[in-house]
């Protein structure tokens, strides 16, 4: 199985815009020359006040071979005081 490795970066207004940066990687080095890439889908942008929680679905996401997708979200910056 090739492997890949792709980003989406989308924002979220958090009282500020707050970036978030959705990455996956599904193994291997580098993909095969025929292998396309999945298509990342974090669901809709969402405006949420503090101390809301915030759900992100990636169950929008597809894999033009019809690979199984994994999701791994990691927030890389997020206002002062947020958990």
């Amino acid at each position: 199985m090739g492997g890949y490795i792709m980003s989406l970066i989308r924002s979220w207004l958090l009282l500020i815009a707050l970036p978030v940066v959705i990455s996956a990687c599904g193994g291997g080095e580098n993909p095969p020359a025929s292998s396309a890439i999945p298509i990342a889908d974090a669901g809709v942008d969402q405006l949420v006040a503090v101390d809301t929680v915030v759900t992100l679905d990636g169950s929008g996401s597809t894999d033009p071979e019809d690979d199984a997708l994994t999701y791994s979200w990691t927030i890389t910056a997020r206002p002062d005081g947020s958990v």
